[in-house]
This record gives structure tokens, C-alpha cells and sequence, in this order.
């Protein structure tokens, strides 16, 4: 037989490298014998050794690993099925390579692969589109170029006497006839090495490291048409280390928000703003793309713009990856700018009327319909059953207490339909947080039909004189006049349910009058 890199575990069982499979069985079978721990209970050790010296040269994988790399290669992992090693995982709480210090997983070629290193590589939607090449510096970890990853001089690397190479340290005790608890932990004297080195021998460049820090400047290309989370590659330029296959550099896109498109897919989407007479009389407006390209983009007088309507261009969305001359589409959404309040003289506005289409035919009024304002709404104060539900947990006083004049709530109550149509006919114009204005009022009684009006800490003025019936105060969905002030209010006549700051209220039974 060639010559092999170690020859410890023959010399366990006492044979030559070139024994056959029933010589190995032979001494195993009569090693085994004499040292097992039932007739020699302080051989445990001894007695693993033999059990592991067997498995190994009895696996031809196994074999085939420690020939060529040694005990080293057996302890930075190992192949193969299941054999002696799943049997004493049981007896010793540890299987045979966990014994003998390894850890890793193998690759094909017999080593070790380590870690692979990732990265997230920020690129913008004009570097997807036109594709990017760009210069990345890394740090990693390369074997030492003065001692070729051994650590120091050409002889100098030592086997630990006191782990025997193992980098751990094995105590063996015995429970009960027949049965053997393994303890272990880290070799002390080589650290989890296996090898020590004389302080004097080490390698003056990597300090009896093995590795040194290098830069690595790699060049990225980025292809036209990738997408976000798509990985980009480098093989075998992660950190090296000695024994072991360098894993890769990993580098994921991270697509950056862009300020005017929205990838989907292959296809793009933009929101472009238009005026009204752009939207009714057609237009023509330019476009800059990802590339730096002008799209002249045209619409016919005649054919309307309808608010929110999107309209699509063929072939100008993202190409895609690896066919680069196919291509998405591109989807315009029309936001339409219309003219602010008053804009337009009104005889004017009764020449433009007479341009537009005609109005539609009003329905026939009763005698008795009742007159409203129709109020500004503003958005932000929500509307909806949903609104109402949240409005009322947030502004609950059960937990916490109530806030004090002048402090609002972390999250502001809401105003709903409901609450909007109950005011409607008294000039309501604009409910806020600090004021509700209530203005001239038409009427001396206002009926308010049971819905709470103002949040806590509001500022009400415009009541002077008036009266307020049907007023329900601190209860449903909003919480009524807590910690408010009103101001010039005559009467009012509601329901109880009062709480928190009520300098303003006279709380006695019955009708509660308003100090001016």
C-alpha cells in the first residue's frame, strides 16, 4: 500500500497499513476482549480508542480521509453512514468524532467547507434597469504567505501531548457494570487546536495564527433586469482557514425607493399630474426614464382624463434578466390638478357652463325638505364605524386617568359621519382640536339627537344664547366635554356622564347651567 499520513490508529490495533479486513477484525475482536470495561473497568479510554481506531479503518471513506489527511482531516468532519459512531452517541453522550474534536460539515473533495459571507449590496432601479458594474472592498482571512497556514517553521507545529491532538480532554466514569458516562471539554494547553506551537517557532507574520487579514477588491456586475433579494455570488472567496474549502461571498441586492417610478415585476408604474384643461383638452407631455431617454407621451383633444385612470405603455417597464430586449410594460396613473376655490369670475363661470356638458335634471324638491351646509371634511380625522371604535378605545379615561387643560391625547379622537350631520344645520364649519367654531347661529335651540359633539381639552365659542338639548356628554363613541371650555352658552339640558376637568360645568341635578 502507498504511504499514508498517520499511522496511530494501526498502530491501536497493532496491524500495518495493509492489513486486510479480517486482520483488522482479528485484533479488534481480541483488543476488545481484554480491554472492554466490564473486565477492565479503569480502560475506557484505552477501550474507545480501540472501538474508534476499528470504525475508522473498517469504513472505506473513513479510511480513505485518514490515510490522506490524517487524524486532522477525521476531526474537522467526516462522511459516511452510521456505524459505531451512532452506537456510542448513546453510551458516552457523544458519538466518536465528537471524541476525537470534530465539527464541520465535509464537502466531496474530503474537506471541510467554511462559512460563506453575506453581504447586502444598496442599488438603485436606474442600476437594475441599465445594469451597474462597481468596485466592492472586503476584509477576509487568507492563509499566511510565510508559513503556508502551518502556524511556524517547517517542523515546529507539535501534536498536544495532553489532548493527543484531539483539542478535547476526555474523563470516562464509570456508572454501573457495563455502562460508562463520557465527560468532555476544550484542551486547555492548545486551546481547541490539536497542535501547539513554541513560543520561539511561531511565524513572526501571522503570530502562529496560520491566517492574515487581507482587503479583497472584487468587481460586482449587475445585471440589467435583476430584482431585489436576487444574489450575486463570488465562489470560494470567503474566509480562509487551514484544512479547509473556502465557502463564498454572498452579495444580496437591496433595491432603493425611487422618487418618481414603482417596479413590479418586469413592469413599471408612475402617478403623473395633469391640470384640467390637460385632462379635458388632451396634452403632450415628456416622460424621463431609467435610461436618460425623453418619452414623448401624447393624448388627443377630445378624449378625457379621468382622475385616478391609468393608462399603459408598451414595452417601456423593466427588461428582463438575461433578455435584456424583452421588456414590461409601463402603467401612468393621472392625478388630476383641479383649479382652487373661486378661480373664475362668475360671468365667466356662466360662459364655461355653457361649454360644458348640460347639468343633469334636478329631482323635485318637497316643500319640506330642510336646508344644510355643506361642510369642509378634513381627511385626517378619519370616518367610519372603524374610526368611531378607534376614537372611543383611544380616548378612554378607565386607564390612566384624564389629561389636564391643554393636554391632548397620544391618539386623537375622530369625527364621524354621524357626528358631522348633527351640526350640519347650525353653520358647523371646521371641527379641530383646539377649536370648534360654531359661528352665527340660525336658531336659539339646537337639538343635537344624542351624539356627543366635542373631544376633550376643545375650545367651544359662537353659542352665545343658544340652547342645547339632546346633548349627550362623556359617553359613546367620543367623550364628549372632558376637560373642555365653552364659552357664551346660555342652557344646556343633556344627559349625565360628566367626568374630569368640569370648572366650567355646574354638575347640579337636573339642568346644568353654563357660567359665561
Amino acid at each position: 500500500m502507498a504511504n499514508v499520513a498517520d499511522t496511530r490508529l494501526y498502530d491501536i490495533l497493532g496491524v500495518s497499513p495493509s492489513a486486510s479486513e479480517n486482520e483488522l477484525k482479528k485484533a479488534y475482536r481480541k483488543l476488545a476482549k481484554e480491554y472492554h470495561p466490564d473486565k477492565n473497568p479503569d480502560a475506557g479510554d484505552k477501550f474507545k480508542e480501540i472501538s474508534f481506531a476499528y470504525e475508522v479503518l473498517t469504513n472505506p471513506e473513513k479510511k480513505e480521509l485518514y490515510d490522506r489527511y490524517g487524524e486532522q482531516g477525521l476531526r474537522e468532519g467526516g462522511g459516511g453512514g452510521p456505524g459505531m459512531d451512532d452506537i456510542f452517541s448513546h453510551i458516552f453522550g457523544g458519538g466518536l468524532f465528537g471524541f476525537m474534536g470534530g465539527r464541520g460539515s465535509r464537502s466531496n473533495g474530503g474537506k471541510r467547507r467554511g462559512e460563506d459571507m453575506v453581504h447586502p449590496l444598496k442599488v438603485s432601479l436606474e442600476d437594475l434597469y441599465n445594469g451597474k458594474t462597481t468596485k466592492l472592498q472586503l476584509s477576509k482571512n487568507v492563509l499566511c504567505s510565510a508559513c503556508n497556514g502551518q502556524g511556524g517553521k517547517a517542523g515546529a507545529v507539535q501534536k498536544c501531548v495532553t489532548c493527543r491532538g484531539r483539542g478535547m480532554k476526555i474523563m470516562i466514569r464509570q456508572l454501573a457494570p457495563g455502562m460508562v458516562q463520557q465527560m468532555q471539554s476544550v484542551c486547555t494547553d492548545c486551546n481547541g487546536e490539536g497542535e501547539v506551537i513554541n513560543e520561539k517557532d511561531r511565524c513572526r507574520k501571522c503570530e502562529g495564527q496560520k491566517v492574515c487579514k487581507e482587503t479583497k477588491l472584487l468587481e460586482v456586475h449587475v445585471d440589467k433586469g435583476m430584482k431585489h433579494g436576487q444574489k450575486i455570488t463570488f465562489s470560494g472567496e470567503a474566509d480562509q482557514a487551514p484544512g479547509v474549502e473556502p465557502g463564498d461571498i454572498v452579495l444580496v441586492l437591496q433595491e432603493k425607493d425611487h422618487e418618481e417610478f414603482r417596479r413590479d415585476g418586469s413592469d413599471l408604474h408612475m402617478v403623473q399630474r395633469i391640470g384640467l384643461v390637460e385632462a379635458l383638452c388632451g396634452f403632450q407631455i415628456t416622460i424621463t426614464h431609467l435610461d436618460g431617454r425623453q418619452l414623448l407621451v401624447k393624448y388627443p383633444p377630445g378624449k378625457v382624463i379621468e382622475p385616478g385612470c391609468i393608462r399603459v405603455v408598451k414595452g417601456e417597464g423593466m427588461p428582463q434578466y438575461r433578455n435584456p430586449f424583452e421588456k414590461g410594460d409601463l402603467y401612468i396613473k393621472f392625478d388630476v390638478q383641479f383649479p382652487e376655490s373661486n378661480w373664475i369670475s362668475p360671468e365667466k363661470l356662466n360662459d364655461l357652463e355653457n361649454l360644458l356638458p348640460a347639468r343633469a335634471d334636478n329631482p323635485d324638491i318637497a316643500a319640506d325638505a330642510e336646508e344644510v351646509d355643506l361642510a369642509e371634511f378634513d381627511r385626517s380625522q378619519g370616518s367610519g364605524s372603524g374610526g368611531r371604535r378607534e376614537a372611543y378605545n383611544d380616548s378612554s379615561d378607565d386607564e390612566g386617568g384624564h389629561h389636564g387643560p391643554g393636554v391632548q391625547c397620544a391618539h386623537q379622537t375622530k369625527y364621524d359621519d354621524s357626528c358631522f350631520s348633527a351640526l350640519a344645520g347650525i353653520g358647523l364649519q371646521c371641527v379641530t382640536q383646539t377649536l370648534v367654531s360654531i359661528g352665527p347661529t340660525r336658531t336659539k335651540v339646537i337639538d343635537a339627537g344624542g351624539v356627543p359633539w366635542f373631544r376633550r381639552n376643545d375650545t367651544v365659542t359662537g353659542l352665545e344664547d343658544c340652547r342645547l338639548e339632546n346633548f349627550t356628554a362623556g359617553v359613546g363613541p367620543f367623550p364628549g366635554l372632558v376637560s373642555s371650555t365653552l364659552t357664551g352658552i346660555d342652557i344646556f339640558s343633556g344627559s349625565t356622564g360628566w367626568n374630569g376637568d368640569s370648572r366650567n360645568l355646574d354638575l347640579s341635578p337636573g339642568r346644568k347651567a353654563i357660567q359665561k
